[in-house]
């Protein structure tokens, strides 16, 4: 599915409630960076949102820093948990191959003697 205003539109409250998946938010989060419209509306939920849900903070609040920081912060979360999700299984298969050698040359040994 291509990702066009039309379907940034649709996500914008699950990326305001944060409940938007993390292979949206990747094409979201990169279709804003090119396409300014959608991010002057983005802007404007989240202004909005942020003071329905925190009037009594929103004084002098730089909402366009507060919104790249979400954003951001978003991505970050996204990318570190694919790596460490990497990670785990590379250890997982390391450990897996180690156990079924050790399995392999017991056998082996059994046989042999």
């Amino acid at each position: 599915m291509e990702f066009n205003c039309k379907n940034f539109n649709k996500k914008i409250n699950e990326f305001l409630n944060d409940r938007i998946n993390d292979v949206d938010f990747k094409k979201f989060y990169y279709h804003l960076k090119n396409c300014s419209s959608c991010y002057d509306v983005l802007l404007d939920e989240y202004i909005f949102y942020v003071i329905y849900n925190d009037y009594d903070k929103t004084a002098d609040m730089n909402y366009r820093q507060m919104l790249n920081n979400s954003l951001d912060n978003k991505l970050y979360e996204i990318n570190n948990n694919y790596k460490k999700s990497k990670f785990k299984y590379i250890i997982i298969s390391v450990l897996f191959y180690f156990f079924i050698v050790i399995i392999i040359g017991i056998l082996l040994r059994n046989i042999y003697l």
